[in-house]
């Protein structure tokens, strides 16, 4: 034990990561506590850790504390416990020995005090009726889902399925128990649409838990944006896991009991930089968990712990990718990981979005799509307000029923104000909401006036909002008690807090993102404050020292992280204050652009917050200028590139997201608001069809794009922009060898999901592609894209659902006429007498505010209207009508016959949107360049299903059978083509057939015009 703490101690004195001093400070109390129980009581062992005690108890009790309100797991010598037996059994341990369970139970202790500090509760809880141990991380945690939804089961619309949607609003409950409802679409299940007449069923959907994907895939990358809860989760899971077996396992943990071992990645890279030898690889990552696990007591377990890893029993929580501030080495750090991976053990990363591409992604390809972090529901918020406030009324700090009115004032408010709600759905800033509100019963509306408001609670409003008796005076008024400083402003202390947060923005990060600085260099900062003020050095100094202790002791704005090192209480509070210090600088543009040039990871946060108070105070002229500094195609006599270009666009698209928009601009002077729009729009329709960034980003683009007025000829605006084919001999559909290949493969699928009843009848899905006859196909025109929002929008505006009008044939006018047939049985669902516009038109994820996204809820009449709408309209000479099959196959294949609209090379996320890659949407047209034709038509895998004019029939493919002539829709199944972005992947393949009735309108279809010359009139 002495070795131990000699260890322990020489470690602590050359670390200077706050976490890890913290923990390192946490083992070696406990050891000395341990030791002194020790020597009263040989048959004791007293973990220490912050109230965690292991004692002469039954094993498994557990031991409520105090001082952290923790959790402590209890073993006795001589008691055979289940603690951790499938760690020990996987480890190659049959029959552990007390030493060695107390060794684990010691671990776990250690590991909670850990992970489950909670360090905003921390930074404001002098108040004088919360003197008490602050809350905890596992006190007020919430479930947290991933974006992706599953199924829950099939049904028709009735009472029942209404009952579920009821019971599981997202605004009232937690992940687990929400639900949404998406129209089906099954994918190649012809025979049973055929067997309900059409009738549409639907798909009852709840999201994915972040516990259920880390459970089933065993190997996950978890990615989310700042303060999204990636950090929180991994530390909550090793908190839950760290219980006694006897506790209930985290909501959706479908593992077992795994015994959790937590890194930071930022402190491994920075372990790696003092190695004598290599230790940039799986070797060496192991050999730092391993020391790491030394260190919190697992002494002796090297060999088993790796077995136990191999086998099943561990669970790697390695936090922050992102954290490691070297490109070159946050790739080297990722091919670690995934090195030791390849072993098969569970383990988690977690990683911002921002930071995950290219080769710092790659090596985690074999894992598959990263899970991304859903932001916060209406629901998820309610509840963490709740538990905020409960567990507040529980230790004493406030009162039950004043805490009852609290809640319900505030998630009434997250409730009714969007702008505040949407800050909630970041659980960072809701958790700065709710300290606010707490203390001070204010709810800021902005990103950046929560920080500023929770910055000025800290520095200079808490003593002064203090009423015991006795309270010492206020910083400021404490100064200035000295004549020589009665011309102290608060703003003269923040401005030098702001320069010293700038300052440790630019050091190296510390595990957890923060820039350290040491103690010389904040008293020489407030020294050289005082200075100016033209006092002596002494008094200088000693009023320095004076700052340096309120800011420690008092407000808890600078934080002492040992070893004469000083941090900002969070990376947020870092990058708001090195935001506001650089929203100050006269050469503001120059600046801001060489930190994002050459580490936008770390500078991207700051500058939006420097933005933020620019647009919030006089700073409006500058932020315009910053964005036309950006898309300028030259700066100085350097011509920028393309790339350069597209990533500035973009970059100038998150600027002005982060600052509000274009309303936050307006009243600005030295910069030509619509010359900047102009240029805005043409830049990120640059990077929506261009390949200088990930398929991601030009997803966001497209948003940004549709706001701003899509300028790309023939999205927005009409005619459509169309593609020329001269037509010619084609064999449409599959060879027999294909169509088995494809069938094995449709049937592999379903396999891999556990569904053997589809899997059986998938294989026979390809078997209507078989053929082997030739069509000739005259010279057609085919859309460059499918019709949008913007350019069906025209067709609503001139009256196209005037039944009178005649582009409405009389089988379509029946339809026209009669109530919505997927609204039948349900009051919810109101009937209209006649339809005026397309389903989901005025839904904010589907509708016409999307203007360059495709139009869905469109039913095969509303195609073929809006068609001969569109002839009338432009009268150029020219027939517009939904595609044919064959028509549409031969465009997306071409006369090779290719597997996808590009080739044959495999379908990813780059090339379209499926299976819900980017989220329950459509996006904006043309954001897949990878995946467009060689010929230029883009969209055409993925995205939406697409109405032909074509009934569906067996091949061969004979289009003077009355296939194509439109005759009796109602009593009809037309084709359907290309897949959607809710579909699996097996329906892109370009000869793939769907069909369905002519009335059928989903969230998931939509359509694209074929062009042919009039015919000639006999």
């Amino acid at each position: 034990m002495h070795d131990r703490l000699e260890r322990l101690r020489r470690k602590l004195a050359l670390t200077s990561d706050l976490d890890d001093r913290a923990d390192l400070e946490a083992a070696i109390r406990a050891l000395e506590r341990e030791a002194a129980t020790s020597a009263s009581d040989p048959a004791t062992l007293g973990a220490g850790h912050g109230g965690a005690n292991v004692g002469d108890v039954a094993g498994g009790d557990i031991i409520k504390t105090d001082d952290i309100g923790g959790i402590g797991i209890a073993i006795g010598p001589g008691a055979r416990s289940t603690v951790f037996q499938l760690f020990f059994t996987t480890a190659g341990i049959d029959d552990p020995s007390d030493e060695q369970r107390e060794l684990v139970a010691a671990y776990l202790a250690r590991l909670i005090q850990r992970c489950d500090r909670l360090r905003l509760s921390g930074a404001v809880r002098r108040e004088r009726r919360d003197a008490g141990a602050p809350l905890t991380l596992s006190q007020v945690y919430v479930t947290l889902a991933a974006e992706t939804w599953e199924p829950v089961r099939e049904a028709e619309r009735d009472e029942a399925f209404a009952a579920d949607l009821a019971t599981g609003n997202p605004d009232e409950v937690l992940p687990e128990a929400a639900r949404r409802v998406v129209e089906l679409h099954r994918e190649g299940d012809q025979a049973a649409r055929r067997q309900r007449g059409g009738k549409p069923r639907f798909l009852l959907e709840r999201p994915l838990l972040l516990t259920e994907a880390l459970s089933r895939r065993k190997q996950l990358v978890l990615l989310g944006g700042p303060g999204s809860g990636k950090s929180s989760f991994l530390r909550y899971l090793g908190v839950a896991l760290a219980q006694p077996e006897q506790a209930t396992l985290p909501s959706g943990w479908g593992a077992e009991r795994l015994l959790p071992l937590y890194a930071s990645l930022g402190a491994f890279a920075a372990w790696t930089q003092q190695q004598p030898v290599a230790a940039l690889d799986g070797p060496g990552l192991w050999r730092y968990l391993l020391t790491t696990a030394q260190e919190y007591g697992l002494e002796g377990l090297d060999g088993p712990l790796k077995r136990a890893f191999r086998k099943g029993g561990l669970l790697l929580l390695l936090d922050g990718l992102d954290e490691v501030a070297d490109p070159a080495l946050r790739v080297g750090v990722a091919r670690a990981v995934a090195a030791l991976a390849a072993e098969g053990g569970y383990l988690a990363v977690t990683c911002r979005v921002r930071s995950f591409v290219g080769a710092v992604a790659e090596p985690f390809s074999p894992w598959g799509v990263p899970v991304t972090l859903a932001p916060f529901s209406l629901g998820q918020m309610r509840h963490f307000v709740q538990a905020w406030y409960a567990r507040s009324a529980e230790r004493g700090a406030i009162d039950h029923g004043e805490a009852a009115e609290r809640v319900a004032e505030l998630t009434d408010r997250l409730a009714k104000l969007p702008s505040l709600r949407d800050l909630g759905q970041t659980p960072l800033l809701l958790t700065i909401i709710t300290i606010l509100h707490y203390y001070e019963g204010k709810l800021p509306e902005d990103r950046a006036d929560l920080y500023e408001d929770l910055v000025q609670l800290l520095l200079t409003r808490w003593t002064q909002q203090r009423r015991e008796a006795g309270a010492p005076p206020a910083l400021i008024d404490e100064l200035k008690a000295d004549k020589t400083l009665g011309g102290l402003k608060e703003f003269h202390l923040r401005n030098t807090l702001e320069f010293l947060a700038y300052r440790a923005h630019q050091e190296s990060p510390a595990s957890d993102g923060r820039g350290l600085l040491d103690r010389h260099r904040v008293r020489g900062a407030f020294q050289d404050l005082f200075a100016d003020f033209e006092i002596g050095p002494g008094p200088a100094a000693e009023k320095a020292e004076r700052v340096l202790r309120n800011l420690e002791e008092e407000s808890g704005l600078l934080l002492p992280e040992g070893g004469d090192l000083y941090g900002l209480p969070h990376l947020s509070y870092e990058e708001y204050l090195a935001g506001c210090y650089l929203s100050r600088q006269a050469d503001f543009h120059s600046r801001a652009y060489g930190h994002w040039q050459a580490d936008p990871g770390r500078w991207r946060e700051v500058i939006f917050l420097a933005l933020g108070r620019m647009v919030r105070g006089e700073g409006r002229e500058v932020a315009a200028g910053w964005l036309e500094f950006l898309l300028a195609p030259a700066h100085g006599e350097r011509v920028r590139d393309s790339i350069e270009l597209q990533r500035a666009a973009f970059f100038a698209g998150e600027c002005l997201a982060e600052m509000g928009g274009k309303s936050a601009l307006i009243g600005a002077k030295t910069v030509a608001l619509p010359k900047l729009w102009t240029s805005l729009a043409a830049g990120l329709g640059q990077v929506v069809e261009g390949d200088a960034l990930p398929a991601t980003d030009r997803v966001q683009a497209g948003v940004w794009l549709g706001e701003l007025g899509d300028p790309r000829p023939g999205v927005c605006n009409l005619p459509p922009s169309m593609v020329e084919l001269p037509g010619g001999s084609f064999v449409i559909g599959s060879t027999t060898e294909e169509a088995e290949a494809a069938g094995r493969a449709y049937e592999q699928f379903y396999l891999q999901r556990g569904d053997q009843k589809t899997a059986k009848r998938a294989r026979q899905w390809p078997t209507d592609e078989i053929n082997r006859s030739a069509l000739t196909l005259a010279p057609f025109a085919i859309g460059r894209y499918p019709v949008t929002n913007a350019q069906y929008q025209q067709f609503v505006e001139a009256g196209g659902y005037d039944p009178q009008a005649d582009w409405w044939d009389e089988p379509a006018r029946t339809w026209l006429a009669r109530d919505d047939a997927a609204t039948e049985g349900l009051e919810q669902w109101q009937r209209r007498e006649r339809k005026d516009q397309p389903e989901f038109w005025g839904d904010e994820t589907f509708g016409h505010a999307r203007r360059n996204y495709p139009v869905v809820g469109i039913s095969w009449y509303e195609a073929s209207a809006f068609c001969r709408w569109l002839t009338q309209h432009l009268h150029d000479g020219y027939d517009y009508l939904l595609p044919s099959e064959a028509e549409w196959e031969y465009a997306a294949r071409g006369l090779t016959r290719r597997i996808y609209p590009w080739g044959n090379d495999k379908l990813d996320p780059e090339r379209a949107s499926y299976d819900q890659t980017y989220g329950f949407t459509t996006l904006a047209v043309g954001c897949f360049p990878r995946g467009a034709t060689p010929e230029g038509m883009l969209d055409m895998a993925g995205s939406v299903w697409e109405w032909t004019r074509s009934t569906f029939r067996p091949y061969p493919y004979d289009p003077a059978d009355g296939r194509e002539d439109g005759a009796d829709p109602a009593q009809k199944r037309f084709t359907l083509r290309g897949g959607s972005w809710y579909d699996r992947s097996i329906t892109l393949r370009a000869a793939y057939r769907d069909l369905n009735t002519p009335d059928h309108h989903v969230q998931i279809v939509g359509f694209r015009l074929a062009r042919r010359p009039p015919r000639v009139k006999k």
